[in-house]
């Protein structure tokens, strides 16, 4: 089966057909969205051309990372909390890795449920001082279930930083 990358039919979008979700088919200012995020592509003659490398259809997952700014290294072994508010239960107590990241992801295929989740970092506890930050709670919604959810902290002891990540 032929394998293309989709953004060689930039040109060619009109002729192009999007399988999956509504948001992968819009052609107007999410054609270029849609064309990073695409699965499968059908080609000029009909046949589905599967896509490859970064485009390749991930696994749904919630993910984090946390990198000390202060420091320029990643957050080794800061405690992570992963919350249901929906629930409002207490889901997961995690430490980082030597990479600042989590073993294994926080939530991972029928664990994503449709909802409200908080990551709470114990960023005190990691720079061992309590002058400002102490919990940076970072409060966020799953509201598709196949997608992968990666919510990076970027932190110091005087600030942070978030955002939805890849």
């Amino acid at each position: 089966m032929p394998s293309y990358d989709c953004g060689i039919w930039w040109n060619d979008i009109p002729r192009v057909t999007f399988l999956g979700s509504a948001r992968d088919s819009r052609a107007d200012c999410g054609a270029l969205a849609a064309i990073s995020s695409c699965r499968e592509i059908r080609d000029r003659e009909g046949a589905i051309a599967r896509t490859r490398g970064a485009y390749a259809p991930q696994m749904s997952t919630l993910t984090t990372h946390v990198l000390d700014t202060m420091r320029g290294c990643p957050a080794r072994d800061m405690t992570i909390e992963l919350w249901s508010i929906d629930q409002s239960k207490k889901l997961k107590t995690v430490k980082t890795n030597d990479d600042g990241r989590v073993d294994p992801p926080l939530l991972a295929g029928n664990e994503m449920v449709i909802g409200t989740y908080e990551l709470i970092f114990f960023v005190g506890d990691y720079f061992d001082e309590r002058r400002f930050l102490d919990r940076v709670p970072v409060r966020f919604l799953i509201s598709d279930v196949s997608s992968k959810y990666h919510v990076p902290l970027l932190v110091s002891p005087w600030a942070y930083s978030t955002y939805r990540g890849s």
